[in-house]
């Protein structure tokens, strides 16, 4: 199936307006939480479109409304290195391989001779020295040193682990999005809750309001479900708001929730695209619900389920951001 240039935007500011009000409370560290981070990434030539630092300092904003200015930098920090390291390695565009096949595997294997040294940083604290770190591994590397300094043992081992999960979603995305006609929705709505940033950012949020709660109770299926459905629900925003954008760069047949609704029942895209706003819209209301049962329910959890719905309203906030603005 091959997508239109177009679609109208599928999911408005109401679509979810009733289920996650706003206007959302934001962190007064915003602007200067930007500022550093665009001196940040370009001291690391990560990237120099202030539309991600932009972007990733209003989801900050969003996550972390009441945290000091540290932890807000330290976010948006993070937030450009993947957001700079998935537009740069893995939404790459192979219009010069006419084999789906073989772009599969030359991304995946491309991308996973990069991710190993970010491992290696990860596992050794040091990595290579300074002199011959590629410039994402050396920023990674002063990520890693930040949050260890402000983190628990369990918070970075958390952090770490859901960095990892991220890295595996990274080079699943890239073999995957390139033959997405193979990709099942069971597989997909899986996989989307890890190709999303939103886990990596729940450990975040903890380490920012120095929440660290027993493994027994991340582990409970309470616990796990609300982080679970949150995550899927962050990336299907992400898919019905970012549509646009990736068909203006030419990605041609996107992977995400329309176009395999799409695909399954044999529509076309406008009506897979309301279909998935409709799904998208339900997920919103079951996560509504789990966390307000965890908030208020037996054995309640207040300030863990404040600190993932704060997650989530960070995505909802993406229907307005200028990065993805509807093309006319």
């Amino acid at each position: 199936m091959k997508p239109a240039d177009h679609t109208p935007r599928a999911l408005s500011e109401s679509a979810l307006g009733d289920v996650f009000p706003g206007p959302f409370r934001t962190s007064p560290h915003q602007q200067e939480a930007q500022r550093r981070a665009t001196a940040w990434a370009q001291r690391f030539q990560l990237t120099d479109r202030p539309a991600i630092t932009s972007s990733c300092a209003q989801a900050s904003a969003v996550i972390l409304p009441d945290a000091d200015l540290d932890a807000v930098a330290l976010s948006v920090d993070l937030a450009v290195w993947l957001v700079a390291f998935d537009d740069r390695h893995v939404e790459v565009d192979d219009a010069q391989v006419d084999d789906a096949q073989a772009a599969a595997a030359q991304a995946a294997a491309a991308l996973s001779r990069l991710l190993a040294e970010f491992v290696t940083v990860m596992n050794s604290g040091t990595g290579a020295p300074a002199a011959e770190r590629s410039p994402f591994a050396a920023a990674l590397h002063d990520l890693l040193a930040r949050f260890r300094a402000r983190s628990t043992a369990s918070q970075y081992a958390h952090l770490t682990a859901s960095l990892r999960d991220s890295f595996l979603a990274m080079v699943w995305d890239a073999h995957h999005g390139r033959r997405p006609a193979e990709v099942t929705l069971a597989d997909y709505s899986a996989m989307r809750s890890y190709t999303i940033l939103a886990r990596p950012f729940m450990v975040v949020a903890r380490i920012a309001a120095a929440h660290d709660p027993s493994q027994d109770l991340l582990d409970s299926p309470r616990f796990r479900r609300l982080e679970d459905e949150a995550a899927t629900l962050c990336g299907w925003i992400n898919d019905l708001v970012s549509y646009h954008r990736e068909i203006a760069r030419g990605h041609g047949d996107v992977l995400a929730l329309q176009t395999i609704l799409a695909r399954d029942t044999g529509g076309d895209l406008e009506a897979a695209s309301a279909l998935a706003a409709d799904h998208t819209r339900r997920k919103a209301l079951h996560v509504r619900h789990l966390l307000d049962e965890l908030a208020s329910g037996a054995d309640p959890h207040p300030e863990h389920a404040s600190l993932i719905e704060h997650v989530v309203r960070g995505a909802v906030q993406q229907i307005t951001y200028a990065r993805y603005a509807t093309r006319s």
